[in-house]
């Protein structure tokens, strides 16, 4: 996956702020980021979560005790609760992740950032490794018309796939593919591409699939040769 992260700031007038995944905020307390900012050709890759098992674990639980902290000093925000869920997630403490993520969008007002829609997505895998993919479905349904973007289409189509529902996940596949932001999806893509071709096999369409199997060499090979 990829996102749009603001990192380059006058330091006059923000600083980042935060016990851990922090974030740019301005000095005065007053709002986050700049009204205006504009994105710049560079793509950066992070190697944060490329660690082994044994090294991830001891990183996400040092997260937490960092975040269970800031939660004492600083109080309730969703972007806490957001931050605990993650953590707890790639721990695999699905329960606990649930119980996070669910507190963290009680205190949303405003989906516009972009995690709260990781955290909407956060909590449906949460719910599926629960064993809840109804509500899972349920979820991403009441999101949709708030968080129209690629990877938001693209979590959506996996919980239908979960839900057993092919024909509708197929069309969010495809919708994913071609959306504007569709290249935000990083390797996730060809995921996507998979799954269509995959369906539309199943369906019967092998000259579709054929299509999507081109889409797909083409997108291995511009993943893998930039």
């Amino acid at each position: 996956m990829k996102d749009n992260v603001p990192r380059f700031y006058d330091k006059r007038y923000y600083a980042f702020k935060g016990a851990v995944h922090e974030q740019i905020m301005s000095r005065k307390g007053k709002g986050g980021v700049p009204a205006y900012y504009f994105g710049l050709p560079i793509e950066v890759t992070h190697y944060g979560y490329a660690l082994s098992s044994e090294q991830m674990r001891v990183k996400q639980e040092r997260n937490l005790h960092l975040l269970h902290h800031a939660l004492e000093i600083e109080g309730e925000s969703a972007y806490l609760y957001f931050q605990l869920g993650q953590s707890e997630l790639v721990l695999n403490n699905s329960g606990a992740a649930v119980q996070y993520y669910e507190k963290g969008l009680d205190l949303v007002d405003n989906c516009q950032p972009l995690y709260v829609h990781n955290m909407v997505e956060g909590l449906a895998k949460a719910y599926v490794m629960e064993g809840r993919a109804e509500d899972a479905l349920a979820l991403m349904e009441r999101y949709e018309p708030l968080c129209d973007s690629a990877r938001f289409v693209f979590y959506h189509a996996n919980v239908l796939m979960d839900n057993h529902e092919p024909l509708k996940a197929l069309i969010k596949y495809v919708k994913a593919t071609m959306m504007p932001d569709t290249d935000m999806l990083g390797s996730a893509l060809l995921y996507c591409y998979q799954h269509i071709i995959e369906l539309y096999h199943l369906f019967g369409e092998d000259d579709l699939a054929d299509v999507f199997c081109k889409k797909y060499e083409e997108c291995q090979k511009n993943l893998y040769t930039e």
